[in-house]
């Protein structure tokens, strides 16, 4: 048994493989010749993103900003956003939450941009970010008030499409609003109509509107408000029925929780409630676990990496939710991270799975297009946790020897066969691409 100390920036690996040879140099190219175990620096853009097959990629104002929000402000980080080459990663619709909106619709029933933080409306705001090469997203409601006590979409559905389409919006969230508008009691019916509405108006009127909802469970009757203290908990079956309806109704992402916070015990609390999900995933089918909050309040940079290769693990799509005008270093390490990003947007569009939960530790798997896997080891604990991978458990085909990529320190580590034990920091992730090896890629090595 041999025994390899990697010393990474962001996890403590120590690799103790049965039967391996000696460890690939970091530096080295890579061992073998498939397409999306390409070399981390390109820029090549996988074609599946271009047609929105793979999780939308973008930014929304409100976890930063709230109700904060102007032309200006929006101008400014589409400006952040080109500066830091975001475009270049993926990321695409820069979207506007509620409060861009005046309180009451117009006499004709449509909504009118608030003239003191948009003074020349949407349109020329969609053009400006257009022009920096992203699309502009907004937001409205299936209520007549939108969550923030704006004028929502209740009602005028198709004039609403059209307005955004003339703006020249390519996103729109729609998010239900039911403890505003005193309309908790609507049945699963009801509600799903409602969506019905505004999915059928995109598709007459402006197909090429991408269509998020944000429902967070009402009409499964499993949203936090509709439960009791002493509820029973919300088994996989319920909380896959709760969003069976989204993709029909139009939908490419549906929100699966309520709001997410900048805390880890939140962030923990939204994966755990993402279990059961998997099979509603694929593409152009997207469950939502919200927006990224990297680089948002207090989190540690351990916590922020956790949180964006979750997400990237989840096959969610990856709004950023932070100030895109000055980035810090760390955060921007984290979120321009290709070869994670990569994970999230390969092509086969499949949710990561669950295969191992000892309580403080935490396996997750991914199946990628090109016969590799994702791996994602996660630490819920407060203290260092040592872990063994095995082979088994990641479910990797008996007698098959692998090739192992770690994704946050971009480097080539030895051949598994059989497993590998790793000691991971605190609320940290440890995440490796793992690909088969076959003849030709073990004769070029």
């Amino acid at each position: 048994m041999d025994t390899f100390k990697i010393l990474p920036l962001s996890v403590t690996v120590l690799l103790l493989m049965l039967g391996v040879s000696t460890p690939v140099d970091a530096q080295a190219p890579r061992p073998h010749s498939r397409d999306s175990n390409r070399d981390a620096r390109s820029n090549r853009t996988d074609p599946a993103r271009k047609d929105g097959r793979t999780p939308p990629m973008g930014w929304n104002s409100w976890n930063k900003f709230n109700k904060g929000i102007s032309a200006k402000l929006i101008e400014e980080i589409a400006d952040g956003a080109k500066k830091y080459k975001l475009d270049e990663l993926g990321y695409r619709y820069l979207v506007i939450d509620d409060g861009w909106q005046l309180r009451e619709l117009d006499p004709k029933g449509e909504l009118v941009p608030n003239p003191e933080t948009f003074p020349q409306g949407i349109a020329p705001v969609a053009q400006y970010v257009r022009d920096r090469g992203f699309e502009l997203g907004i937001y409205s409601s299936p209520n007549a008030l939108t969550c923030a006590n704006f004028a929502g979409s209740l009602g005028h559905e198709p004039a609403h499409v059209r307005q955004f389409a003339e703006w020249g919006c390519k996103f729109v969230k729609y998010d239900y609003c039911p403890v505003r508008n005193g309309e908790s009691g609507l049945t699963r019916e009801q509600i799903i109509d409602r969506y019905r509405a505004f999915g059928d108006s995109i598709k007459a009127h402006a197909p090429e509107i991408l269509f998020a909802i944000c429902e967070k469970g009402w009409a499964g009757q499993i949203s936090k408000r509709q439960l009791a203290k002493d509820s029973p908990p919300i088994t996989s079956q319920q909380r896959r029925q709760a969003f069976d309806w989204c993709k029909g109704v139009g939908g490419i992402m549906w929100r699966t929780t309520g709001d997410i916070g900048p805390e880890w015990t939140r962030i923990m609390q939204i994966l755990d409630e993402q279990e059961g999900l998997a099979a509603l995933a694929g593409e152009n089918a997207f469950n939502d676990p919200d927006v990224l909050e990297v680089g948002n309040g207090n989190l540690t940079e351990a916590e922020n990496r956790a949180h964006f290769t979750l997400w990237c693990m989840l096959n969610a799509p990856l709004m950023l939710g932070n100030d895109l005008r000055n980035i810090p270093e760390g955060v921007l390490k984290i979120i321009t991270n290709k070869e994670v990003i990569d994970l999230n947007q390969d092509r086969l569009c499949q949710q990561a799975v669950k295969v191992e939960d000892t309580g403080d530790i935490e396996t997750f798997v991914k199946p990628l297009a090109n016969g590799d896997v994702g791996v994602c080891v996660l630490n819920r604990a407060d203290a260092t946790q040592k872990v063994a991978l095995n082979r088994n458990t990641l479910g990797l085909k008996k007698g098959q020897a692998w090739h192992v990529r770690d994704l946050w320190e971009h480097k080539n580590l030895a051949k598994l066969t059989d497993q590998v034990h790793i000691v991971v920091p605190s609320h940290d992730v440890a995440t490796f691409r793992m690909s088969p090896i076959t003849k030709e890629s073990n004769h070029r090595e």
